[in-house]
């Protein structure tokens, strides 16, 4: 049998406040109210109440399926090296168990293949594959995107594509590990996966050129959560969630996940603002630890510079 495990909505706790960042703009006030923290299942003297009269919980339910002899699931961690191709992109995977999954262009999967009747290739010659062999509609647009906005990077910097020594009929094909959202959720979450896709994959082209100390990603309790949107511009624009209430999921989340730092579209800020967790950034009895920061970005360069760069 699976384990199941509890998280509810409540207003207990008491710990310094985090803090909201905008990337080249000034953070706006706020006023509290509640959010997503890990409780227990039960009613009992362990279970947490409202610290506010009638406020309301809100309970999610998670099934994994997890060995027989496994005790417990293991905890999340996000406190990780920086490296080369490698970042939590914010959303769940039954590979993974947790809310947030991490995203990797693979060391070794650099090499030229058939251009191939139908496969769309971007504009400098890359072609991003997925480690499953039945990738749905929305995991192929990711790649195309992905492929297009790391060329667009290149492109951007004066720098080539690196020779895996392809022909004229051929490409150079990078392969992801991007563990696929759950079977219903694809619409969901997967269009909000591209820009982890595309960052990880320019982390590994950007190694194959170049000192690999300079590519690696610093993705330390830090998670993006947003899509692409080829801009006219050449330069591929971030895709905003465009939802007060799914933004309101994923920050809580980020919360239960203990992440120091989540990465949204731009366009996305002004829907964060609308958002009961933005409101309860100054409450001081809405957090029992510290909640994330949340920073914005309009394009691929600015994560680029964001992630690739000790804090």
């Amino acid at each position: 049998a699976g384990r199941q495990l509890v998280v509810r909505r409540s207003l207990a706790g008491g710990s310094p406040l985090g803090t909201e960042e905008h990337l080249g703009a000034s953070a706006l006030p706020a006023a509290g109210t509640s959010h997503l923290v890990a409780g227990n299942g039960g009613g009992g003297s362990g279970s947490k109440k409202p610290a506010v009269p009638n406020a309301s919980h809100f309970t999610v339910f998670r099934r994994s399926n997890i060995s027989h002899n496994a005790s417990q699931q293991l905890p999340f961690d996000g406190a990780v090296d920086p490296e080369v191709g490698k970042v939590f992109s914010l959303y769940y995977s039954t590979w993974s168990t947790h809310k947030a999954t991490p995203v990797e262009a693979l060391s070794d999967s650099y090499k030229a293949a058939a251009k191939g009747s139908g496969q769309a290739v971007s504009k400098c010659g890359l072609r991003l594959t997925s480690q499953t062999n039945y990738p749905s509609d929305n995991r192929k647009a990711n790649l195309r995107m992905a492929a297009n906005a790391v060329c667009a990077l290149l492109e951007m910097k004066f720098e080539e594509l690196p020779s895996c020594g392809a022909t004229s009929a051929q490409v150079c094909e990078l392969k992801l590990f991007a563990p696929l959202p759950p079977v219903g959720s694809d619409k969901y979450q997967e269009p909000y996966i591209a820009a982890a896709m595309a960052l990880a994959a320019y982390s590994r082209i950007c190694a194959l050129s170049k000192d690999a100390h300079l590519c690696k990603i610093y993705s330390s309790n830090s998670a993006i959560c947003a899509g692409l949107s080829p801009s006219g511009s050449g330069q591929a624009t971030l895709k905003g969630i465009g939802s007060k209430g799914l933004l309101d999921l994923k920050m809580d989340d980020a919360y239960s996940l203990r992440l120091e730092n989540v990465y949204l579209a731009q366009e996305d800020q002004d829907e964060y603002y609308k958002t009961n967790f933005y409101n309860s950034l100054h409450d001081v009895l809405a957090w029992e630890h510290a909640p994330p920061k949340v920073k914005f970005c309009d394009d691929m360069s600015c994560l680029v510079g964001a992630f690739l760069s000790p804090r």
